[in-house]
Formats: C-alpha cells, structure tokens, sequence
C-alpha cells in the first residue's frame, strides 16, 4: 500500500505498468488481510490491539490517496474502524496538522 500510495500521490511520472503491478500487489495484500479477519471479530493476535495491528494498517488509512475502494474488503474495512473507535485514535491527517 505505501508504494502504491507514493506512486500515485508523489511520483505521477511513474510508468503505468508499474502502478499496475503495485496496485494489484496491494489488491491481493488487501485481500489476505480479509481473508485473515473473515473468521475472527477482534485484531491481528487476538481481542485487543497489538504492534502487529499498528504495523499493518498505518498505511490503510489514506485510501483516496491509493485509488482503492476498500468496500471490495469488508473484514477490513471493519477491522479498521475497531481502531479508529479505540481510546486516543486520531486520523493521520489530525496528527499531521
């Protein structure tokens, strides 16, 4: 994601092959990911937030920037919105201003 999201917001001269394999190498993370939280309801390792969570969705929430829909991934859209409603979340773009 973090590749696809710098090609497509920082680098509009990268060649659109590569864009095209960087987007689907992102589709396919995206839907590992899914499949990983089709069978549980809470995070990565277990009922609560872990590093492995932190890891993995700091780049999920620039999606625009990606060019993604992530509706084609509901288990993640879900899992996302777990951390956003964890005590102390703030967007990226909060934290940045």
């Amino acid at each position: 994601m973090s590749n696809l999201r710098f090609a497509r917001r920082f680098a509009p001269d990268t060649p659109s092959d590569v864009i095209a394999w960087l987007e689907a190498r992102a589709r396919a993370d995206l839907s590992r990911l899914d499949e990983e939280f089709r069978a549980k309801e809470g995070f990565l390792l277990g009922s609560t937030i872990s590093i492995a969570d932190i890891a993995c969705c700091s780049y999920l929430f620039w999606p625009e920037q990606t060019g993604l829909d992530y509706r084609a991934w509901p288990h993640v859209a879900g899992w996302l919105e777990r951390i956003q409603a964890l005590p102390g979340w703030a967007h990226p773009y909060v934290l940045l201003d």
